[in-house]
């Protein structure tokens, strides 16, 4: 089994945040995200199927700091992944949004949609 922890820097407390997970992969896939306040928002949520679905979807307003996911796949020795941060500016140029899309790949055919990930929290909530 291989864990991966992404520390989510971007995600702030008291913004607000919504999330989008899915996957495609014969392994099984659990993902954890939480923060250091005890809150839980996705708790080890496990999906395992070779055809795209989702895994987790939510809003919630941010409990506590340094927000972190964790993905463990069972079937894997290596979880690769690729983290493209996001910021979202108004047309003053103030940033309003920001958050991450990461995809994984958990073997060797570099397809990285094994599990796919977006993670965006705004300052307000509108």
């Amino acid at each position: 089994m291989a864990t991966k922890t992404i520390p989510l820097e971007l995600i702030n407390q008291s913004w607000y945040m919504s999330w989008f997970m899915a996957t495609q992969a014969a392994s099984k896939i659990c993902v954890t995200l939480a923060d250091d306040s005890g809150k839980t928002y996705v708790d080890h949520q496990c999906r395992q199927s070779t055809g795209f679905g989702v895994l987790s979807e939510g809003f919630s307003l941010v409990s506590g700091a340094s927000m972190q996911l964790t993905v463990d796949i069972a079937d894997s020795d290596n979880i690769l992944v690729v983290n493209h941060p996001v910021v979202v500016p108004n047309v003053q140029g103030a940033t309003i949004a920001q958050g991450y899309v990461l995809a994984f790949e958990d073997a060797a055919d570099q397809d990285f949609n094994d599990l796919y990930v977006t993670l965006m929290a705004w300052k307000s909530a509108g």
